[in-house]
């Protein structure tokens, strides 16, 4: 095969030289004839290997190349791109039947080697199961090769379905018709055709091999011009055969009755697989899987028996690798006792000429066995030869195995040291993270226990919290003074718990602190949270709570952040969501918290968060104070008041009794 060819090309000089020797040149095969492509019909060789073949291969061996083999897909490429001087015989195999015929009309590189050049052709037309065969396309083909061929002298044009037969009768005398052609195999559809062959129209014919699809009472003519041989008819009607199934002998005449009475399904004897017809049993007995066969060297010495389907295995096996040699090395010896035996004798007659000649025609026989065992010593030498270059690549492969251990060592501990770096790499990102946090918290940083927090992407931020990407967020970090508690927010822009897509949820979270010592615990001062109004009408909302001081969160943190605690439903969503709110402007809003640490009266909350936030801390707290003051005294005169009016009423009413008392 060439595709086995190929594989052994450039490997070493020796092998080029007994490859490419022609002697195993001349017969070129360039179809891909493995067992599973015998049985599924597929002979194309792979593109690829196709394509370096044409390159490397042909070029080196056209002229040599006497027979050809080729099959549909690689015509293009073995065909029409190198010129083969010595061809004179071709195998046209698995062709579709429209395909073949258009190359026949239209091809002339085809044509010109069928009219100069090819004495010897096969067609092998791709068996088609799914529609029934063009029979007027097989009898077209016939006719132009018949046509076309000029040398021609043997033809096969036989298919191993009865599917792929032809109808003689149905072509013309003068165009089917042949004065070289010596000898023929070719499939017909019934006996008539059988009989139109032998019109004498291939004048020259000696051997005619025919599969006839169906035996069945004859036409009685041809066409309109020639009539059949009715004598000869009936002396093959009544020829004496044997049927190869069974013990039946009998006339011609009667054996397809025979076979549809006796052998109307029948049964392969070696994988009991049924069959509708004796020719698909025939047909299927010579590829059955599970069918015995003895190895062509049995006489020799190998008598081993193998499944068909095994024949390749048995091939390669070592015992008939070794009876194969022994029978080349006796043959070659005894061709040349044969040859020494003749030149011995001087004596010349009319038997020693024959003899010579018979000799001579054993010549290309002694010329095989001398390139074969050859061959064999070269490859006896290439494989010692391999053999010390295996050991010394086992050697080698043993010190790189070595040395490839010791890598994959120093690879572990390189990721290792990567990992650990990774790892040393992530730290120092959060710690710059952190402090990265701690500065931006130490730029605003708040002391005296309020805390102005500025939150952007208000909606954003609100998508990312229904979504759950980021569910929450902190304030910076405030103090009630330097030395003070630590505190923060935290914001559930979606809500939280019960809360959840229904209201902003804002807790309070105090924090462990460098003080934490000497302060007092359980935290207990109130706290109000305070969403600002960005605009001049001041609606802020505002609520407060008071820590429960029995609760982990007020305690003294042992961690970095007590649990957070506050108001669930410190804002309803809808609020927060209303276009051109007061509340949120530029995508930006704005929380307020107030630790009260002095007591402050709930009446001046909204005036104290309605103070200017750009004041300065001290004049906010004097203006607290005074306004603190003036409605203490506002308080205290309204008091005074009602007081002084509740006493003159007591006298008036005192007096009024008085008098009305004289009276009476």
């Amino acid at each position: 095969m060439v595709d086995v060819l190929y594989s052994f090309v450039n490997v070493t000089q020796r092998f080029d030289q007994l490859i490419l020797n022609p002697l195993y040149i001349h017969s070129l095969d360039m179809t891909s004839m493995t067992m599973k492509s015998y049985l599924d019909r597929i002979y194309s060789i792979d593109n690829q290997l196709l394509d370096r073949i044409c390159q490397n291969i042909l070029p080196r061996i056209h002229h040599q190349v006497n027979e050809l083999i080729v099959e549909q897909h690689s015509m293009e490429h073995v065909i029409h791109t190198i010129n083969y001087p010595q061809l004179f015989s071709l195998s046209l195999i698995d062709f579709q039947e429209e395909i073949l015929l258009n190359y026949l009309i239209d091809n002339m590189t085809l044509r010109k080697l069928l009219t100069e050049q090819i004495t010897c052709l096969k067609i092998d037309v791709k068996d088609n199961i799914t529609a029934l065969p063009l029979r007027e396309n097989l009898s077209t083909v016939f006719a132009l090769i018949l046509s076309l061929c000029k040398g021609l002298i043997e033809l096969n044009f036989c298919r191993f379905y009865h599917r792929s037969s032809i109808c003689t009768f149905e072509l013309s005398s003068t165009n089917c018709k042949s004065s070289t052609l010596t000898v023929l195999k070719i499939s017909v559809k019934s006996f008539d055709d059988c009989l139109y062959l032998l019109d004498e129209r291939l004048n020259c014919l000696s051997t005619l091999i025919i599969y006839v699809e169906e035996i069945a009472y004859t036409l009685g003519t041809i066409d309109n011009t020639i009539i059949l041989d009715k004598g000869c008819q009936l002396d093959m009607e009544k020829l004496n055969i044997m049927c190869s199934l069974c013990e039946w002998s009998g006339i011609l005449q009667n054996y397809q009755k025979h076979l549809d009475t006796v052998h109307l399904n029948p049964v392969c004897e070696y994988c009991s697989k049924e069959f509708k017809t004796v020719d698909d049993l025939n047909q299927h007995i010579s590829i059955c899987e599970k069918l015995i066969a003895n190895c062509l060297l049995q006489r020799y010495g190998c008598t081993e028996q193998f499944l068909h389907v095994n024949t390749r295995s048995h091939f390669l096996s070592e015992q008939h690798q070794s009876v194969l040699l022994q029978y080349l090395f006796k043959y070659r010896q005894h061709l040349i006792n044969d040859q020494s035996d003749m030149s011995s004798h001087t004596t010349i007659t009319t038997n020693r000429e024959t003899k010579e000649i018979s000799h001579a025609n054993f010549k290309p026989l002694f010329e095989t066995a001398d390139i074969l065992l050859g061959g064999i010593q070269s490859l006896n030498d290439d494989i010692q030869h391999v053999s010390s270059e295996l050991l010394h690549h086992q050697n080698s492969i043993r010190y790189l195995s070595d040395d490839l251990s010791k890598m994959k060592i120093a690879i572990e501990e390189t990721h290792s040291s990567i990992d650990a770096q990774t790892t040393n790499q992530q730290i120092f990102e959060e710690s710059i993270n952190s402090l990265q946090q701690q500065l931006d918290d130490f730029k605003n940083i708040f002391t005296d226990g309020t805390l102005i927090w500025r939150i952007a992407n208000v909606q954003h931020k609100i998508v990312d919290a229904e979504c759950e990407r980021q569910i929450s967020i902190y304030s910076p970090v405030f103090y009630s003074s330097p030395n003070g508690y630590k505190m923060r927010l935290r914001l559930y822009l979606a809500g939280d718990g019960n809360a959840r897509r229904t209201h902003m949820s804002l807790f309070f979270v105090l924090m462990r602190g460098e003080y934490d010592s000497v302060l007092q615990f359980p935290f207990s001062y109130k706290v109000t949270f305070c969403l600002l109004d960005q605009t001049s009408q001041q609606r802020h909302i505002i609520d407060s709570f008071r820590p429960d001081v029995k609760s982990s969160s007020f305690q003294r943190p042992c961690s970095d952040m007590n649990i957070a605690s506050g108001i669930p439903k410190f804002v309803p969503l809808t609020i927060i969501q209303q276009d051109n709110n007061p509340y949120v402007r530029d995508n930006t809003m704005f929380i307020k918290v107030i630790v009260d640490f002095g007591e402050l009266p709930k009446s001046l909350v909204p005036y104290t968060l309605s103070l200017n936030p750009g004041l300065p801390i001290l004049i906010q707290q004097e203006w607290i104070r005074r306004e603190f003051e003036k409605r203490a005294q506002e308080k205290l005169v309204n008091t005074t008041e009602t007081s002084t009016f509740s006493n003159q009423n007591v006298r008036t009413e005192v007096n009024g009794n008085h008098d009305e008392q004289m009276m009476q």
